[in-house]
């Protein structure tokens, strides 16, 4: 494939921060000769998916994420990608969020799990970018259906709902009802933090500094992996809901 350039590889140690457990299993009120049994039950009763997390648990073990291949044994047979796109223009710039196709792509990057490495792209090389994602048994991005699939559909007449496609906001928004970003899930669910936002990258645009909107780029791309990683291993992600408790969101990847 010409002109994609592979960077070196790199470690994204991810530090996380385990919360004291919540109870939130509830007891029944039973006639007194049952409640002994009733609590024996809901003891041995597996936990329910939307609870606060144990000290020992998955929180802890999202230290070592930096490696997709020592905790995906699940995935590891199904060939995927995992991609993002930074735009030259703002949406405001454009006239909406409903004119992604006019932003125009300044850099995009792409994660392959059979060759474990990332792949970057400019402009000029779109046309290789969609070829690339048509190889995948599984697409996987933050909000790739409603933005970067948007903006790749003013580069070519390609049919993109035709991709096999596991968008993570969609899947988040169709549990929850609404919507969180994507640095709050790094940081809950992997306690990582992210480098920049949008709106530092289309500046770097302005200013000519392509290096950094691709670091940028890649580090959303690498986040994005360690989230699927871990919600595939784990069977959620975590979040933090407007009291400040961490809760899990169910997903069967």
């Amino acid at each position: 494939m010409s002109r994609v350039v592979q960077p070196a590889k790199e470690s994204n140690k991810i530090t996380a921060h385990p919360r004291k457990p919540i109870k939130a299993t509830r007891i029944a009120a039973v006639r007194p000769k049952h409640a002994g049994r009733l609590k024996r039950r809901l003891r041995k009763r597996k936990a329910v998916s939307m609870e606060q997390p144990k000290n020992q648990g998955p929180l802890r073990k999202a230290t070592s994420m930096a490696n997709p291949k020592n905790l995906d044994p699940l995935m590891q047979n199904r060939y995927y990608g995992v991609f993002d796109i930074e735009t030259q223009r703002s949406a405001q710039e454009v006239g909406g969020w409903h004119r992604a196709d006019l932003m125009g792509v300044s850099c995009a990057v792409l994660y392959d799990s059979k060759k474990d490495e990332f792949f970057e792209f400019l402009e000029d090389q779109v046309p290789q970018l969609i070829e690339y994602l048509q190889q995948f048994e599984l697409v996987v991005g933050f909000n790739i259906k409603r933005f970067d699939y948007r903006v790749l559909s003013g580069y070519s007449d390609f049919d993109f709902n035709k991709l096999p496609t596991l968008d993570i906001l969609e899947e988040v928004h169709q549990r929850l009802g609404y919507r969180l970003s994507l640095e709050h899930l790094a940081r809950v669910t992997l306690g990582a933090k992210k480098t920049a936002d949008g709106l530092q990258a289309l500046r770097w645009w302005k200013q000519g500094r392509i290096r950094e909107i691709i670091d940028y780029c890649k580090m959303d791309v690498a986040i994005t992996r360690d989230l699927l990683v871990y919600a595939k291993k784990n069977g959620y992600l975590l979040f933090e809901n407007k009291s400040g408790n961490t809760v899990r969101i169910p997903f069967s990847w």
